[in-house]
């Protein structure tokens, strides 16, 4: 009688506990979600300056009408006739691929593209979770995610129509089926097509995934040490099928000299002695902020997360290689992109400083861990709040920080109603001018080589700033037309 009640009662607290635990995992995900929706509702219409997006529009909207004529023409002329390079011939198309589907949300094709772009990221979100669920704890793990959607980095990345987000989501997601294959004692073709997949898809969204490939590499080498032949099989399927698409995918579309106008090699020395002290002050500044103890707290994570890579190295290696591969190839080449290019190893700094305190056995851990568990959450509440502030301002889209604001728009349509789609036009973001006006432009400013460029006209920007001699050229020039931002001079 005595262990019936026992057993009862041991079923009934079992069940309560498990309810408790459901209730808990439901809020942490409610929250996350709200957040999500508020990151959804500050997104608007208007875009930034940054010449990709618009290219990675023209190119998806080359894709949709199947016509890559005026896209061509205006990439050699701007190619060969500005005065510095402004970007590739083309972008890799995988990403303007993926654009497609966002020029059938609405008649509103920045708005809709950003729509596309921001669900894209949730593969971001669910790689993260399907990466650690089983290694750490639910409310560290809803701690990193929260810790990603609120940051400000993302809220503002979520105003752009850039690859990062995408590209990032596709590795870490290739990184979890490559941890799955490693641990195959099976033959799995399923799961080494889909990797064999996202590793194409990866890879043709940004050329330096093929990283990904020499990780595989060094996940073979430990198949085979370990003797782990069914591993092996499939993880050179995935490989030597997913090279084979990538080059049907190369040889479907125009050919992109992305790849060959990122030069590693060249003056390498001098990229490292510029991105070390720069990639060290923004990832602390997206991990502690800028105050007076941001430089100790991070130092105190590094040390965290230098001690749970050694601890954690034979049974990480896969997400310890990848890190070191990544962070290499950008410390090398480019300089100074900002947390974009790097965005898919942030989330291994947060997780091996966890598991360095969840290994750590000292006096006062306890409150330590406690410490660290009140910073994070206090980070992730100020984002919050900074997303409620932002959602309640109202931002004015007069100013010129956007390239179709008011103004602009009121130049585009000057352009496009008293110029002739043969006619060059100078502008200082020659890409941008091309996507909204169909004309193509070149990038000049200097005056010996505007003499030089057969351009028609040219538009300046009072927020550029031009040399004194090509104001003094523009002088002598005819002012067609001219609004609070912009002037178009007949040269």
């Amino acid at each position: 009688m005595s262990k019936t009640r026992n057993h009862t009662s041991s079923v009934l607290k079992n069940l309560v506990m498990s309810k408790k635990s459901f209730i808990f995992d439901i809020l942490l995900f409610l929250i996350i979600i709200i957040i999500l929706i508020f990151q959804f509702l500050l997104i608007h219409e208007f875009h930034n300056w940054g010449g990709d997006f618009s290219y990675y529009i023209s190119q998806s909207i080359s894709l949709k009408n199947m016509n890559f004529d005026l896209l061509s023409k205006c990439s050699d002329i701007r190619l060969l006739r500005s005065e510095h390079q402004v970007g590739p011939n083309y972008y890799p198309w995988m990403f303007p691929i993926l654009l497609l589907p966002g020029q059938f949300l609405s008649n509103n094709l920045i708005y809709s593209l950003k729509i596309c772009n921001f669900l894209y990221s949730f593969l971001f979100y669910i790689s993260i979770y399907l990466l650690f669920f089983k290694k750490i704890s639910k409310l560290n793990l809803f701690l990193i995610i929260s810790f990603f959607a609120s940051s400000s980095f993302i809220t503002e990345f979520n105003q752009n129509i850039l690859s990062d987000i995408i590209s990032a989501s596709l590795n870490l997601f290739c990184l979890y089926l490559i941890t799955l294959l490693e641990k195959c004692r099976k033959i799995k073709i399923f799961i080494s097509l889909i990797l064999t997949v996202f590793l194409s898809a990866s890879i043709n969204t940004r050329t330096a995934s093929i990283i990904l490939y020499i990780l595989i590499f060094f996940v073979l080498i430990n198949s085979i040490k370990n003797k782990n032949i069914k591993s092996v099989l499939n993880l050179s399927f995935s490989v030597l099928i997913s090279l084979l698409l990538n080059h049907i995918f190369d040889n479907l579309f125009l050919k992109s000299d992305y790849s060959q106008n990122h030069n590693l090699l060249s003056d390498s020395i001098n990229t490292i002695k510029v991105n070390l002290p720069y990639y060290y002050e923004i990832i602390k500044s997206f991990y502690t902020g800028d105050h007076i103890i941001s430089n100790f707290l991070f130092v105190i994570g590094i040390l965290l997360f230098l001690y749970g890579v050694i601890d954690n190295f034979k049974k990480e290696y896969i997400f310890i290689i990848y890190f070191i591969l990544t962070l290499s190839l950008y410390l090398v080449y480019p300089p100074l992109q900002g947390l974009r290019f790097i965005i898919s190893i942030l989330p291994f700094f947060m997780y091996f400083i966890i598991k360095s305190l969840n290994k750590l056995n000292f006096k006062y851990k306890y409150i330590f861990n406690g410490l660290i568990f009140l910073f994070l959450t206090f980070n992730i509440a100020i984002n919050i709040l900074n997303i409620f502030n932002k959602f309640f301002i109202k931002e004015n889209y007069f100013e010129g920080v956007y390239s179709n604001s008011v103004y602009s728009q009121l130049t585009y349509d000057f352009i496009n109603k008293n110029t002739q789609k043969e006619d060059i036009i100078i502008f200082y973001k020659p890409r941008v001018l091309t996507f909204f006006t169909d004309r193509c432009s070149i990038m000049v400013t200097s005056k010996k080589y505007l003499m030089n460029s057969s351009a028609k006209y040219f538009v300046y920007y009072k927020y550029f700033d031009y040399p004194t001699e090509t104001l003094e050229f523009l002088k002598s020039k005819k002012n067609v037309y001219k609004n609070e931002h912009f002037s178009i001079f007949k040269i």
